[in-house]
């Protein structure tokens, strides 16, 4: 058959629909979704069961997208009782699974872009065997990734999450965004195959528009090639696996500093040992896809890891870390290629956050300086205070909080924050509005452990606008993750924020088939943007924030 009927659950009646235009042939077995204002067809049992159409439910009219593609072709040629779900970008949408006319099963996933009219084959880097296998007359629904907690009321209105699963799994490692595209580098895992550690130093581009495609960029170098070139007392050309290091985006290069990886290049055991921290600084071009062993000038850091880095002017500043001096401040001039200490530790009775690690840190939007929240004391206290550092004045300041004592985050520490442009006002919808001026940092941070040793991950997702200078700062609750997570990374790109890999705990892990992920989940900002220039990131708010008295 090939009619077009709809229902109304009000009146409980049917209503055929004298659709307008050339119209699909008749079909059973195909698939239909939703995308803006248009429900899209697909394949069926039929001779010409590759094809895609578009039916108007404003103008009641059919419109042919695309013809079959052939395999050959580049497309999912054609097929039947295949499953279907709307890209959540509204651009198309995603076909996994069904039958060939040729009678062969299919476990590939395909997307078709509705603008464009092209299918695109979708890489998918499964988690130890986990991918399904060829089948068909399954079922597939999309899943809005958020998760509503106390506290939350309205804040899931709008946002939604897209789930992505690309490159090798991974934690604790380096994400930065360059223009459109995403970098994911280095990282751990422990590998159930082999009952081993996995030290990863590859490196993976992934586009961050649709269809989101991923691809391998840099193999990396082999534990062999790295053992070797220690044991001469020289160091890679390319960065050994480690994890545990900062990277930050200056122009079109990546630039990681230090890490660990427990003494694995080194003496080759399975076993994590301390001591083996590195303080190594290379450079990633975006460009060539290679990397450059940098050999600064005077005096350097000393090792470290589960530090913070982040882009002050022309400069990558650096603070903490897991070692003995985990409480001083640096600053590498990039042209220069030369590292200053600008402050040493400073401890709390005498104004400064002391020596931390498993922190966050952004830069403040007007690079006087940084913002670091969370993290944790060597005596595993977790932290919960927000500190501004100024680089000009080398001083360190508490902000205050402002509001009710819930409506701020717990300490934690292993959480990761990112950096959101905006120009001055912020959309509440908890109604928390205090006094904040207009040089505020505003920045979304997700995840982390509120407990330790024993660590215990939270989804918490939150917004944090904090003027440096008047030492105010104010929280909004955004929707959660869909699972409490840690080591993971989160960037923000054109108002979305992206979480990449990550661990799970204990609590946590639930049926996933392991601790370790290689998902990119993505949260759309806009309920909490108003005049979205996209180009710009720039943030918005419907409450006024005035100057702080």
């Amino acid at each position: 058959m090939d009619e077009v009927y709809t229902y109304d659950p009000g009146k409980h009646s049917w209503t055929f629909i004298n659709a307008r235009g050339k119209k699909p042939a008749p079909r059973y077995l195909h698939s239909a979704v939703v995308v803006n204002n248009a429900m899209l067809v697909f394949g069926g049992t039929e001779k010409t069961a590759g094809d895609v159409w578009s039916f108007s439910f404003k103008k009641l009219s059919w419109t042919r997208l695309s013809h079959p593609v052939a395999l050959s072709k580049g497309g999912p040629g054609s097929m039947y009782a295949h499953c279907t779900v709307a890209a959540a970008d509204g651009t198309g949408f995603i076909v996994h699974g069904g039958r060939h006319v040729d009678g062969d099963l299919s476990n590939v996933m395909w997307y078709f872009d509705m603008h464009k009219r092209l299918w695109h084959k979708l890489p998918v880097h499964v988690m130890h065997h986990s991918n399904p296998a060829p089948r068909f007359f399954h079922a597939m629904a999309a899943v809005p990734l958020v998760r509503q907690k106390g506290g939350m009321s309205g804040t899931t209105k709008g946002a939604t999450a897209a789930l992505i699963v690309g490159g090798s799994i991974r934690y604790s490692h380096c994400a930065n965004v360059f223009e459109d595209q995403l970098v994911i580098t280095h990282g751990y895992f422990y590998n159930t195959e082999v009952k081993g550690p996995q030290w990863l130093s590859d490196a993976w581009l992934m586009s961050l528009q649709s269809p989101f495609a991923m691809k391998q960029i840099h193999k990396g170098v082999t534990d062999t090639a790295a053992a070797s070139t220690y044991s001469k007392k020289q160091t890679p050309p390319v960065p050994s696996g480690r994890y545990g290091s900062t990277s930050v985006a200056y122009k079109n290069q990546l630039w990681m500093f230090a890490g660990t990886d427990g003494g694995y290049s080194k003496h080759g055991n399975g076993g994590y040992e301390l001591g083996y921290d590195m303080d190594e600084l290379y450079v990633f071009d975006i460009k060539s896809h290679s990397w450059e062993l940098v050999l600064p000038k005077g005096q350097r850091p000393a090792a470290r890891y589960l530090h913070s880095a982040v882009v002050v002017g022309d400069s990558m500043v650096i603070f903490g870390g897991n070692d003995k001096a985990s409480g001083d401040v640096w600053s590498f001039q990039f042209a220069a290629r030369r590292w200053k200490l600008l402050s040493k530790v400073v401890p709390m009775n005498k104004g400064g956050p002391g020596s931390i690690f498993a922190h966050s840190a952004v830069a403040t939007a007007d690079d006087s300086g940084f913002l670091v929240f969370g993290g944790q004391y060597v005596d595993d206290n977790l932290i919960d205070d927000v500190w501004y550092f100024n680089i000009e004045k080398r001083k360190w300041r508490k902000m205050a909080v402002y509001g009710p004592k819930n409506s701020k985050p717990a300490p934690r520490s292993f959480q990761e924050m990112a950096a959101v442009p905006w120009h001055g006002h912020v959309h509440s919808e908890s109604g928390n509005i205090t006094k904040i001026g207009e040089q505020a940092t505003v920045a979304v941070f997700t995840g982390g452990s509120t407990r330790t040793p024993l660590l215990l991950c939270t989804a918490e997702t939150w917004l944090m606008i904090v003027n440096p200078h008047t030492r105010q700062q104010v929280w909004e609750r955004l929707p959660d993750l869909p699972y409490g997570i840690y080591y993971h990374k989160v960037v923000v790109h054109d108002n979305f924020a992206y979480v990449t890999g990550g661990h799970l705990c204990s609590e946590t892990k639930g049926d996933m088939p392991n601790y370790y992920l290689n998902h990119v989940l993505r949260l759309d900002l806009s309920p909490w943007l108003d005049d979205r220039t996209s180009s710009t990131q720039q943030l918005h708010h419907r409450i006024e924030l005035k100057h702080a008295a």
